[in-house]
């Protein structure tokens, strides 16, 4: 369980990008301070929180003490390094809110929290909880500051007092909208229709779920995906009538790989062992070229 490290930087746009750019062209050189900053263009803090951003959202991780390009940060580099599609926020999203070990409050948030309608100090009343339940002392401010950066990373911007929207470091993520702020400072979470997640991205995080949830069942019921953490369902703070019409979806599109069937009353779904996500990313990607 890791809860700060992002030194109160919100992900930026383009902060992966810099970051991967770097990691591929010169190695690891967070550590060499001066070198980061003149390569980033960036303070000596958002270096630390770059790489804090890397390894929250798997784009990275380390290796016998150096950092390297994560699985899924090889993936997008090679299709949407600058996270201009809509499915590339839903997973960065995703693979941020699944990391419980580098990103503990954002695991939290969309996992166990489980509250549609919050404040800042109930958020943080319910996430000191968390800790003590889980026998983890964390400094309050600590905590205070992680919801506050969370928010800042969800909630679309005010632009009062700004010239221009581009006077605003905006995160990738708000493009999903899934917290509304609202009036006396409250947050209301908000599920997503159902067509505004593409399918195939859908698709490979109901395989990732698949693959290091539930080990690769033969087949496993539908209420894994309403109850599980990790689930698609819970991460995308989808109900239970989008996640199936979500599924009657990505059946249709992909048989041969994703099916499901009622027996009993038991609602199963099954995944093909030669499903391939990476396969999945491709025809999502593909569509844009």
């Amino acid at each position: 369980m890791k809860f700060g490290g992002h030194e109160t930087f919100h992900l930026r746009d383009n902060w992966l990008f810099k970051g991967m750019h770097m990691l591929a062209k010169q190695g690891d050189l967070f550590s060499s301070r001066d070198e980061a900053i003149a390569l980033l263009g960036v303070g000596t803090n958002m270096v630390k929180s770059i790489r804090y951003w890397l390894l929250a959202t798997e784009f990275a991780k380390v290796v016998d003490g150096q950092l390297s390009s994560g699985h899924i940060g090889k993936l997008m580099m090679t299709r949407d390094p600058y996270c201009d599609w809509l499915g590339s926020a839903w997973l960065l999203h995703y693979f941020l809110a699944c990391n419980k070990s580098h990103a503990t409050t954002w695991f939290w948030f969309f996992n166990k929290f489980g509250v549609s309608e919050f404040t800042t100090e109930s958020a943080v009343h319910y996430l000191e909880s968390y800790c003590t339940l889980n026998d983890k002392k964390v400094n309050r401010n600590t905590l205070v500051k992680d919801i506050n950066t969370l928010l800042r990373m969800y909630v679309e911007p005010a632009f009062e007092g700004r010239k221009t929207p581009e006077d605003i470091d905006i995160c990738p993520l708000t493009r999903l909208s899934l917290i509304d702020k609202g009036v006396d400072n409250t947050y209301r979470l908000r599920a997503p229709d159902s067509d505004e997640l593409p399918v195939e991205i859908f698709g490979y995080t109901l395989v990732q779920f698949w693959t290091h949830q539930l080990e690769q069942s033969i087949q496993f019921s539908f209420d894994e995906l309403l109850k599980r953490d990790c689930s698609p369902t819970k991460v995308f703070c989808l109900n239970t009538d989008q996640t199936i019409n979500l599924l009657n979806r990505l059946v249709e599109k992909f048989p041969r790989w994703f099916s499901y069937k009622h027996t009993g009353g038991f609602f199963s779904i099954e995944i093909s062992t030669k499903v391939r996500g990476e396969k999945l990313l491709d025809r999502y990607y593909g569509k844009a070229n």
